[in-house]
């Protein structure tokens, strides 16, 4: 059994970590899978939080499991924590956002919803959380509502690659691939270096039957990340065949 000095070390390593890395999302993740389990429960949304703003592609419930969907008083002491905190800061809009996750978490997607519109209300500027609500829309199949959002978060902040590719793994879910690959055509014009946009786009070109499209992507995204090659490489070989 992991003793909680254990936990604190982790902790504090991970921590360094984020000081020497801090646009790193999997290290807030991992410390905050830690922080949850020593019951630290702002802290650990708040990493959660923070990891889901730097990686902002796709939907939360996706990115995040269900951690409190089967054990409902953890979920009440984090929720009751997150009240208390509100009650002292009502006009901290990161505050909702966070409760907002907590809420995905539980997969209770209406009050996720209403927390991230108290958060827009309270920051109606602040484009990340249009895309954090969008991908709740959708996960509760409100699509119009979810596009809307994006197209919303894109006005404010064009030059966030995030926003583009966050809608455009929503249009290639719901099978508008030429969508899809616009948005991830503008993202890659954004972040030319990032792999991980190739190999979604290819993903789309690949659904469309444009296998030499999809094969030019994947190939771009081993060598932009080699050391994904055996990923990459699985539907490199399925679009060869």
């Amino acid at each position: 059994m992991i003793q909680s000095a254990e936990y604190d070390e982790t902790i504090l390593k991970l921590t360094k970590k984020i000081e020497n890395d801090p646009e790193n999302p999997s290290l807030y993740f991992a410390r905050g899978s830690i922080f949850l389990f020593c019951d630290k429960f702002i802290e650990s949304i708040s990493d959660f939080d923070k990891s889901s703003t730097l990686y902002l592609k796709g939907f939360l419930p996706t990115l995040f499991p269900p951690f409190f969907t089967r054990d409902e008083k953890k979920f009440d002491e984090a929720l009751h924590c997150f009240e208390k905190k509100i009650e002292l800061e009502p006009d901290n809009a990161e505050l909702y956002s966070q409760r907002a996750l907590l809420f995905c978490m539980n997969r209770d997607y209406d009050n996720s919803i209403k927390d991230y519109t108290m958060a827009i209300e309270i920051e109606p500027e602040k484009a990340v959380f249009y895309s954090k609500r969008a991908s709740i829309f959708h996960a509760n199949k409100k699509f119009s509502e979810a596009l809307a959002d994006l197209k919303r978060a894109i006005e404010i902040d064009p030059g966030n690659p995030g926003h583009y590719s966050c809608r455009a793994f929503i249009l290639s879910l719901e099978r508008r691939y030429e969508d899809a690959i616009k948005d991830y055509t503008e993202a890659i014009e954004i972040e030319p270096d990032n792999a991980e946009l190739y190999a979604d786009r290819a993903n789309s070109y690949r659904s469309l039957g444009k296998n030499d499209e999809a094969l030019a992507d994947y190939n771009q995204a081993v060598a932009l990340e080699p050391d994904n090659c055996p990923t990459y490489s699985v539907n490199f070989r399925q679009t060869s065949s």
